[in-house]
């Protein structure tokens, strides 16, 4: 008995530790991001035409995200002012690591706000950083997740703005007991996050508005005392929201997909995308080795958890709400572009699935699975464990994530290469068409795109205007 716990004990410190190591390479990696295709876009618009401008110029042009817009051109206004476009160049990098730490602590505070009577702060922590762990190894793009500054700010920046968000709703039971003034910055900081998350993107708008509805919905019905607080914030995400759509850039970003508006094919469409990506995400071994630990955990700790309101009811309506949500965070690509949503999309209707996934196990293991099966629920979890290691280390972005940071060096270098080109020919004024090398052995855990053969690209031309050359290409 006393080696069999002994053997547990390790086997807990080394899925620990292995947690630890695996999310090393992509902090690493943090470190060689370069700008590339819309950041030039970004960075020339704002640098030219000042900060205001570019508002609304993108607002009439290319759409309502005035969040995301406003947090970019601000971010890249500002480095340029400090050291010019070569600075920008050089220190992207910072901006990466800065969005892997918000999320991670976004996920701690969200976690800490559901369950801080429960759970110790260790527990918590440790929770926190596991669905971070699992997050980073499992997402559908990591550089589309958070070394691609345009990308990371209007998605993975509005994913962290969400928890924070859901945290301040879901721990302010005490709401009507604050003081005037705490109550008013409580409320002004909801309607701050809301403004935020609906100005970052379609997708986490939608998805935001759906929590608010139901959210203000079970407030009111139920009477409860901070049922005006829900109401608020839905009313500001409902304003913000028309703020968007109304954009005349909508129409313009939409003109280019000439599959657009099908709603019929777009419902049946984003409903076959649903279940396979549902069923290819919970039959991944690292998901199912985390769920029984969880499973185990929550049904050995049942006691701590006040399992009477997690009735069957309750369970049921949160799965179809959950499941909705991830079908309606779907469709809207579909609508307005006729196909699937790109990859940084799916990095946010990974993270609700994966939050609403292992919420359900939870529920499940809390009460059903407790009542049931009890005596078996401690030796789960190392299996659990087991399971969990085998697919951090084997499935994922793990392997390709240690295999660029060898890459990520060498990657670097080339960058370099490539500006002192650009800044050579720049000094002797030979700027009419500038043909550099295509970079070698990309690190594709970090890098998003580059310009292409063509100078005529919209890429290659963002890249010229932040240069301030006539054209720019790679040679075949």
């Amino acid at each position: 008995m006393l080696f069999e716990e002994k053997t547990k004990g390790y086997l807990t410190f080394f899925s620990k530790a292995l947690l630890i190591v695996v999310i090393i390479p992509f902090l690493i990696l943090s470190y060689f991001p370069t700008p590339s295709a819309d950041d030039f876009c970004f960075a020339t618009q704002v640098i030219n035409n000042g900060f205001i401008q570019t508002q609304i110029e993108r607002y009439h042009t290319v759409g309502g995200r005035f969040f995301a817009t406003g947090v970019l051109t601000s971010i890249m206004g500002l480095m340029n002012f400090i050291g010019g476009k070569i600075l920008f160049v050089e220190k992207y990098w910072i901006l990466s690591t800065i969005i892997l730490l918000i999320l991670w602590k976004a996920l701690f505070i969200f976690i800490k706000s559901l369950f801080s009577r429960q759970l110790s702060s260790k527990e918590i922590s440790w929770a926190a950083f596991t669905l971070f762990v699992i997050f980073v190894v499992r997402v559908p793009s990591t550089a589309q997740g958070f070394y691609w500054l345009p990308a990371s700010i209007t998605y993975t920046l509005a994913n962290a703005l969400t928890l924070f968000l859901l945290s301040l709703l879901f721990s302010s039971q005490n709401f009507t007991a604050f003081s005037r003034i705490k109550k008013s910055i409580y409320i002004l900081t909801c309607i701050l996050l809301t403004a935020a998350v609906i100005g970052s993107n379609e997708t986490i708008m939608l998805i935001l508005l759906i929590i608010l509805f139901f959210g203000t919905l079970y407030t009111s019905i139920h009477k409860h005392p901070n049922a005006f607080l829900w109401k608020t914030v839905l009313v500001t995400g409902i304003v913000c929201a028309i703020i968007v759509f109304s954009a005349p850039g909508n129409s313009a970003r939409l003109s280019y997909f000439p599959q657009k508006l099908q709603i019929g094919t777009s419902i049946i469409s984003a409903l076959k995308i649903a279940v396979i990506y549902f069923l290819a995400w919970s039959r991944n071994i690292t998901v199912i080795g985390a769920s029984i630990i969880l499973l185990s955990f929550s049904s050995t700790h049942s006691n701590r958890f006040n399992s009477s309101k997690l009735t069957p009811h309750y369970f049921v309506i949160f799965i179809v709400l959950w499941l909705g949500t991830i079908f309606m965070s779907l469709l809207p690509a579909f609508v307005s572009m006729g196909h699937r949503p790109p990859l940084r999309t799916r990095n946010t209707i990974y993270l609700i699935y994966m939050l609403g996934w292992f919420y359900s196990i939870f529920m499940f293991g809390s009460t059903i699975f407790h009542s049931h099966v009890q005596k078996i629920s401690k030796s789960l979890m190392p299996i659990g464990q087991i399971i969990m290691i085998a697919g951090l280390i084997f499935t994922g972005n793990f392997l390709r994530g240690v295999k660029d940071l060898t890459r990520a060096p060498a990657y670097k270098i080339q960058v370099k290469k490539r500006t002192k080109q650009i800044q050579h020919a720049i000094i002797h004024q030979a700027t009419s068409l500038i043909t550099v090398s295509a970079y070698k052995n990309i690190p594709k855990t970090i890098t998003f795109d580059d310009i292409e053969v063509d100078p005529k690209n919209w890429k290659n031309q963002c890249c010229s205007n932040f240069y301030s050359l006539d054209s720019i290409n790679i040679s075949p």
